[in-house]
């Protein structure tokens, strides 16, 4: 039986958020945030890529990754696949989102 998970996306990125996510994690997220700069159709196959790239550029486990990537969108460190997630949130709002860390 598949269980439906529930979330809420906050306003904006506390303080208290921010200061969980460690160097490298921001470094990934920076890397994020250019990919989104400079793209207009986000989709699972390109964000698997960009996620899957990270990780080996800069030496981040994909967990580490995911925790911040979670903790930035909906303020936990895990929650829903993130693909399907992503794909259906403004693409404005997710560089807005990325580029505030």
């Amino acid at each position: 039986m598949n269980k439906a998970q529930f979330f809420n996306v906050p306003n904006k990125i506390n303080e208290e958020i921010k200061i969980q996510i460690n160097d490298e994690q921001k470094k990934g997220i920076h890397m994020i945030a250019e990919f989104l700069n400079n793209t207009e159709n986000v989709t699972e196959d390109n964000l698997k890529s960009i996620m899957m790239k990270i990780q080996e550029d800069i030496g981040i486990k994909a967990k580490s990754l995911f925790q911040a990537i979670y903790l930035i969108l909906i303020g936990t460190k895990k929650g829903p696949r993130l693909g399907p997630i992503m794909t259906v949130l403004d693409i404005e709002w997710l560089r807005d989102r990325f580029s505030s860390i």
